[in-house]
């Protein structure tokens, strides 16, 4: 799963080259820091990992999680955590990792007044409001694609969280479930371009 953290963060990375965005100027705000959502559990999440690939390009990082204890978190990962967003404070990208019920509640124009014009909103976890699609700033995560195929990250969900059960309901031909490992499910939604032929 490193490796595939790695690759979410490169693809961040790739996109703020892209749209001409100085990576050592830029701030990058994560919502979310435990394994599932809505609870404080830390022992076993994957957002620390996601964290220390973006040190590696030494941007200014704010961590955001109102369920966590924020004195444990420095203990066990020498990182601070805020319990709320810093209001007025607009960041290059924000990336969504954790569905706590506080951010789906929140509203468009709180999820605007987030990021930078220009910026971006990486939506790991599938709960940024599609509305803002139109704006271009939202990202997702391309696992693969070429002519034939675009396969695209849904949500990452631990395995027994509430929002892996509610994926599993409501799941078409659309969203499959992909490996994870043992203790997380990858949902990626396969668009088939076109249908390959094959040769008499």
């Amino acid at each position: 799963m490193k490796y595939f953290f790695s690759a979410l963060v490169d693809q961040l990375i790739l996109e703020m080259c892209r749209r001409n965005i100085s990576i050592k100027s830029s701030s990058i705000l994560i919502l979310g820091f435990t394994f599932k959502e809505n609870c404080p559990d830390i022992r076993n999440t994957k957002v620390f990992d996601i964290v220390n690939i973006l040190k590696e390009y030494n941007v200014e990082i704010d961590i955001v999680d109102p369920w966590v204890d924020r004195d444990a978190v420095k203990e066990r990962y020498k990182i601070e955590i805020s319990d709320k967003v810093i209001i007025g404070k607009k960041y290059t990208a924000v990336i969504s990792s954790v569905a706590h019920k506080q951010f789906l509640l929140m509203s468009l124009n709180e999820w605007k007044s987030l990021v930078k014009e220009n910026g971006i909103l990486y939506d790991l976890k599938g709960f940024i409001p599609r509305e803002l699609k139109k704006l271009g700033n939202i990202l997702s995560f391309n696992i693969h694609e070429d002519d034939n195929i675009k396969i695209e990250l849904m949500c990452i969900a631990s395995k027994n969280s509430r929002q892996a059960k509610l994926l599993h309901l409501n799941i078409n031909q659309d969203i499959k479930k992909s490996s994870g490992d043992a203790n997380y499910i990858i949902y990626v939604k396969y668009n088939v371009k076109k249908k390959l032929t094959s040769k008499s």
